[in-house]
């Protein structure tokens, strides 16, 4: 699913079992990357929706 979908309605205790690590908290820095910051972009505006900073 899209990383939005994910972290709005994944569980963190299923978020662990299914990425054997700790769902990251809206206070947590998330770093982004593509080859040419294009899919970044998209995925940074989807956090921001959500109330990543």
């Amino acid at each position: 699913g899209s990383v939005r979908n994910v972290l709005e309605t994944v569980s963190s205790d299923d978020f662990i079992e299914r990425y054997g690590k700790l769902k990251p908290g809206k206070e947590t820095k998330i770093i982004l990357s593509c080859r040419s910051g294009g899919r970044s972009r998209m995925v940074q505006e989807e956090l921001h929706k959500v109330g990543y900073a």
